[in-house]
């Protein structure tokens, strides 16, 4: 619930984040990079009966004592600590082999800190947990600059300007990334997704536990699947382009038990891409309000061309009555929308990537470079064989009606011929 005093926190945001970098003290790896704001608030009882109220921020001198980095397969630990009276806002981070996110968000104070609580009649350290968000595909970062405030009865927190990465690969932040909800404008028109029950049963997907939170299920037809173009750059430079409708289709059970199939229909203008490019590697990251999906792609200098070879998409709270608020699956072993470096693929037809048994994306209206990029451009493309396909049944009904036309002809040719060496004869 929140409560009147929380309301300041709104005029409270400008303040810069600080930057956390945690390193494994076995071996010196990096294992946590953060960048977080954070603005406290707590009521507090003052020693004359009455009720006061101390607003801080975390500073820039907070240190990571006490982080644990969570090797061998235990659970990450970011704990932000600040004053001698340790005060400390943490995190317990878990993964599985897909994703990584967040169990809650730890705010412990001390009123014996004469400072912040001024005149307190108690002495105590409290404890209080805020649910977090954080979600997203491993080896990429979680983001909300969006200022995001939760409250309990006493104390109230502020965070913005979040961006965390456990699990770092190479001692460097990703700069592909899954973003809040909040990032996202409430004037933008959102992800839609539809809802219908399956008339097959394959195998439902494995989501991570959690509270069933349902949603309302649109009426009225599907929507047209819109198309997106997005653009990659590395300083001024182009270095991946793509062009593509996109759906998210997924099988789960309901609830009530009941098999449906959700269609989640990506839209373009609600959506931020994010990614990287290299020699032999790069990536797209298309997050939204209800997800993100994540495409890896590989130049393969042998065959001279690049593949589709991996795909994480994570789900948060998409599809109505679903048992689960976040779902995640990774597909790892791709060899898709290949073409030759230095040329595009392109392909109108819808084509499927199946990520799990239950879980697949639908691709079409492609246009597709994510190596070897000059001029902004794409280079000329290879069209997929299902375009190729399409072109076949006209031209073959054309040669049909051709050669029908031609044997038309040719009996009627004949028949005057006939007609008229028989008129001779009289």
């Amino acid at each position: 619930m929140r409560i009147p005093w929380a309301l300041p926190l709104v005029c409270c945001f400008l303040h810069l984040a600080r930057s956390f970098i945690v390193r494994d003290p076995e071996d010196g790896s990096i294992c946590i990079i953060a960048n977080v704001s954070a603005t406290f608030q707590v009521q507090y009882e003052l020693e004359d009966g009455s009720m006061g109220m101390a607003t801080f921020d975390l500073p820039l001198n907070a240190s990571t004592v006490g982080t644990e980095c969570g090797g061998g397969g235990r659970d990450v630990d970011l704990m932000l600590s600040f004053s001698k009276w340790r005060h400390t806002l943490s995190v317990v981070m878990n993964h599985n082999s897909i994703s990584f996110r967040g169990d809650a968000w730890h705010f412990m104070y001390n009123l014996g800190d004469p400072e912040i609580f001024p005149s307190a009649r108690d002495k105590d350290i409290k404890v209080v947990l805020f649910e977090s968000d954080i979600a997203a595909p491993l080896n990429t970062a979680f983001t909300c600059w969006a200022k995001q405030s939760a409250t309990s009865k006493h104390a109230s927190v502020m965070l913005w300007n979040l961006r965390i990465q456990p699990y770092v690969v190479d001692d460097e932040i990703s700069n592909v990334a899954t973003h809040c909800k909040g990032d996202f404008p409430l004037t933008t028109p959102s992800t839609s997704t539809t809802a219908t029950p399956s008339p097959a049963t394959p195998s439902p997907a494995t989501p991570s536990p959690g509270p069933a939170n349902p949603s309302p299920s649109p009426t009225g037809p599907p929507p047209a699947v819109p198309v997106g173009s997005y653009n990659i750059s590395v300083g001024n430079h182009s270095c991946l382009l793509a062009q593509m409708a996109l759906e998210v289709v997924l099988v789960y059970s309901t609830v009530r038990n009941e098999t449906r199939r959700g269609v989640l229909h990506v839209n373009p203008n609600a959506t931020r891409a994010t990614g990287s490019c290299g020699d032999a590697t790069a990536s797209l990251s298309l997050s939204f309000s209800q997800g993100a999906v994540f495409l890896g792609f590989s130049a393969n200098k042998s065959t001279d061309k690049f593949y589709l070879t991996s795909v994480n998409v994570t789900l948060l709270d998409a599809f109505p009555d679903a048992p689960w608020l976040e779902l995640a699956g990774r597909n790892g072993s791709l060899a898709m929308f290949a073409a030759p470096l230095g040329r595009s693929y392109s392909c109108a037809s819808q084509q499927t990537v199946v990520v799990t048994p239950a879980l697949e994306l639908l691709v079409s209206h492609l246009h597709l470079q994510p190596f070897h990029v000059t001029k902004g451009r794409y280079d000329m493309a290879v069209e997929c064989p299902q375009d190729a396909k399409q072109w076949i049944i006209p031209i073959v009904m054309g040669a049909a009606l051709a050669c029908l036309a031609l044997v038309v002809l040719t009996a009627y040719l004949y028949g005057q011929h006939k007609r008229q060496s028989a008129y001779a004869r009289l």
